[in-house]
């Protein structure tokens, strides 16, 4: 059983955030992101990120979908036109 901890992990890595994101998205640190994400690849039984979304894809598609739609938007600066930035939408 995943902690709420993971889940929230879990969510952010789905979304495309790197684990320096994701830990100052949640107030922690880097190792202990990792840490999260390690436990959370264990109890999975998987290995990536890619996993990760093919997994969360044959659970549930239209909440992995909402996930990645709710971590990226475009970018702001003129000068990364065309280009993604990973932002949380406040």
């Amino acid at each position: 059983m995943l902690s709420p901890r993971e889940c929230e992990v879990m969510q952010l890595l789905a979304g495309g955030l790197t684990l320096k994101e994701i830990a100052t998205e949640l107030g922690i640190s880097v190792q202990t992101a990792s840490k999260h994400r390690s436990n959370l690849f264990e109890k999975l039984r998987i290995s990536n990120e890619v996993e990760l979304l093919k997994l969360l894809f044959k659970i549930d598609p239209v909440h992995a979908l909402d996930s990645a739609a709710e971590t990226w938007r475009p970018a702001e600066d003129d000068s990364l036109t065309g280009a993604y930035k990973r932002a949380r939408i406040a």
